[in-house]
C-alpha cells in the first residue's frame, strides 16, 4: 500500500493517532533530558526539535521532542502526518527534501511569549528536513525521518534554509539529543526578535537576520548582499519568499496565468497548488503571496496539507470560509475540498470551487499545455479534477510575458527571474491601492495633527465616485472605453467587499499609530 493510500484509508482513525502520541509523549517525558537552559528564552524563537521516524506499519510517529514539551495529542499527529511527503521515492535514497507546513495548534500547556511580530498566535510552523536511506532490517529495506523545527514565526528563510542546513549535516539517522541541546543553548543567546536587523551566531555561522516592520512589506530581500568571504555573515531576510518563479511559470500552462493566481490572491479567493512533492507546493504558497504585498493575505495559508490536516477538523463555518491557499500532493484532497459534507462544508457552491494550480509536471516546450487536457492524477484519484475557469480582470503587460518568456528561454537564473516576476506585480500592486491611497488620504479627520491614522467611515459609493473622476494605474480588459471602466469598477468592489481590504486598512492604521507612538 502507497502512503497516499495509507493515509487515505486510516483518515478516519485519527483518534487511534491521538491516543498512539498521547502515550509516546508520557514516554519522552520519563527519557528526555531535562533543559540545561532557559526554555522561556528560548520560546521566543521556537519551540521544540522534534525528530519523526516512519513506521511502515503504523505510519508516522514520534521519536524525540527537545525540549520536552507538552504537546496536545491532536497536534503530534499533526506535526507526525505533516512531516513528511505523501509519495514514497525508494529510488532516491541520497536527496534530502525540506519543505514547511502551518498549523493551527491545540497545544494549551506550551506557554509562548507574546510578540508584535507574531499576527496570529493561534497558528504555528513546521520547518522540516525528510531525509531516507537504506535499512535491510526494516520491511521496505529503508528507513525514513523527519528532524523538524516548531516555530510561531515565519521565518521560512532562517529555520528551513538555514538552521536546518546547518545542524542536519551533524546528525546521522538517530535523534541526537546533544546535538539539540547544543543548538538550544546558542539561539538561548540571540536577541529576542525583533525588527530590524539582528546578528545570530549558529554552528560557527553568523546569521544576519533582517526582519521588517511588518510581514507585508513588498519586495522583502530583493536586493541583498553576497558573503564575499567565508566566515562572513549570512544575510537572510526573515519575511523573504522561498522558492523560484521560473520552476512555477515552466509549470503553468501559460504564463499569463500568473495573473489569474494574482487577482484571486489579492480577492481572497480559494487556490489550491497541486505538486509532486511539498517543497514545491509549499514554495509556491510561500511565492504567491508575496505577489500582493504591501496587501496582507486574509485567508488561510496552508504551505503543505495532507488528509490529516487540521484544517479539515476545524469549523470552517468561519470569516475565513472559502478564503484560502493551500499546497498538496495527493490528489485525493482535491476530491475532499470538491465534496459536500452534510456538516459546514468546506465550498457552499461551483462559484467556490478553489482555482487549481497544477504544478505537477512542466509545459510541453512547443507549445503550451491545454488547460482542459486530462489531468494526470484522474487514473490515481479515480474522479475528476474540476477547477474554477476565473475570467480576469487586469489586462496582461505583454511586454513583461515577453520578456519572461525570453529570460525563462535564456541563460537568466532562477533569482533573475523571481526578481523580475516580483518586482512586476508590486508595481502592478502600487498602482491598483493608488486610487485607494487617495480616497482615504482625504478622509483624514480634522484631528489628523494630533492622530493622523484615525479615518472616518469608509463609503464604497464615494470612493467609486473618485474612482470613476480620476481612474486607475492599472490597464483593465474590454475593447471600448466603457468595458474597461466596468470591468474596473467591478474589481474594485469586489476588493472592497474581500477580508483582503479590511486587513490591507488594518495594517495601515497599524503602521500609523506605530509612526505616531514614536515620535
Amino acid at each position: 500500500m502507497s502512503r497516499t493510500e495509507k493515509e487515505t484509508t486510516s483518515n478516519g482513525d485519527s483518534g487511534f493517532g491521538d491516543q498512539t502520541e498521547a502515550r509516546r509523549l508520557d514516554e519522552l517525558k520519563g527519557i528526555v533530558p531535562e533543559s540545561t537552559f532557559s526554555v522561556e528564552k528560548l520560546r521566543e524563537w521556537l519551540i521544540a526539535f522534534i525528530v519523526c521516524d516512519f513506521n511502515v506499519d503504523l505510519g508516522p510517529e514520534i521519536e524525540w521532542i527537545y525540549p520536552y514539551s507538552p504537546f496536545s495529542p491532536a497536534d503530534l499527529t499533526t506535526i507526525c502526518f505533516n512531516s513528511f511527503p505523501d509519495r514514497n521515492n525508494p529510488d532516491d535514497l541520497t536527496t534530502d527534501t525540506s519543505f514547511h507546513f502551518r498549523f493551527r495548534h491545540t497545544s494549551k500547556d506550551i506557554k509562548v511569549p507574546s510578540s508584535e511580530l507574531v499576527s496570529h498566535p493561534e497558528f504555528w510552523f513546521g520547518y522540516c528536513l525528510f531525509r531516507q536511506q537504506r535499512d535491510e532490517t526494516v520491511k521496505r529495506k529503508y528507513g525514513q525521518k523527519s528532524f523538524v523545527v516548531i516555530s510561531q514565526h515565519d521565518f521560512t528563510s532562517l529555520f528551513r534554509d538555514q538552521m536546518l542546513a546547518k545542524t542536519l549535516p551533524l546528525l546521522d539517522f538517530s535523534a541526537s539529543s546533544a546535538l539539540m541541546e547544543s543548538a538550544c543553548a546558542q539561539i538561548v543567546n540571540w536577541p529576542t526578535p525583533r525588527s530590524g536587523q539582528m546578528e545570530l551566531p549558529f554552528f560557527g555561522s553568523i546569521f544576519n537576520l533582517h526582519i521588517p516592520l511588518h510581514a507585508s512589506y513588498p519586495l522583502q530581500g530583493l536586493v541583498r548582499k553576497e558573503s564575499v568571504k567565508q566566515n562572513h555573515p549570512i544575510d537572510i531576510f526573515a519575511l523573504d519568499p522561498v522558492g523560484s518563479w521560473k520552476q512555477v511559470v515552466e509549470c503553468l500552462p501559460n504564463a499569463v496565468d500568473l495573473y489569474i493566481i494574482y487577482e484571486r490572491i489579492l480577492l481572497c479567493e480559494p487556490i489550491v497548488a497541486l505538486a509532486l512533492d511539498p517543497r514545491f507546493c509549499s514554495e509556491f504558497v510561500s511565492l504567491a503571496f508575496d505577489l500582493i504585498r504591501p496587501v496582507p493575505f486574509a485567508g488561510d495559508y496552508r504551505p503543505y496539507i495532507t488528509m490529516h490536516s487540521d484544517i479539515f477538523s476545524q469549523s470552517h463555518g468561519g470569516p475565513n470560509t472559502n478564503h484560502y491557499l493551500v499546497g498538496i500532493t495527493n490528489p485525493f484532497i482535491l476530491k475532499r475540498l470538491q465534496s459536500q459534507p452534510s456538516k459546514k462544508p468546506l465550498i457552499h457552491s461551483p462559484k467556490d470551487l478553489p482555482y487549481i494550480v497544477n504544478l505537477t509536471e512542466p509545459a510541453p516546450k512547443n507549445g503550451h499545455r491545454n488547460r482542459k487536457s486530462r489531468s494526470p492524477h484522474k487514473e490515481e484519484a479515480g474522479f475528476d479534477i474540476v477547477s474554477q475557469e476565473p475570467k480576469g480582470y487586469v489586462s496582461r503587460d505583454w511586454g513583461f510575458l515577453k520578456e519572461l518568456d525570453e529570460a525563462c528561454k535564456g541563460d537568466s537564473s532562477p533569482v533573475d527571474i523571481s526578481r523580475l516576476v516580483r518586482r512586476h506585480f508590486a508595481y502592478l500592486t502600487a498602482r491598483f491601492l493608488a486610487p485607494l491611497d487617495r480616497y482615504f488620504s482625504q478622509l483624514i479627520t480634522a484631528k489628523s495633527a494630533v492622530d493622523p491614522f484615525e479615518y472616518k467611515g469608509f463609503s464604497e459609493v464615494d470612493f467609486l465616485q473618485m474612482l470613476s473622476k480620476h481612474g486607475s494605474g492599472v490597464e483593465f480588459k474590454g475593447k471600448t472605453h466603457f468595458q474597461r471602466n466596468k470591468m474596473e469598477e467591478a474589481f474594485y468592489k469586489k476588493f472592497c467587499k474581500s477580508p483582503s481590504f479590511f486587513n490591507w486598512l488594518q495594517m495601515k492604521i497599524e503602521l500609523a499609530s506605530r509612526s505616531q507612538m514614536a515620535r
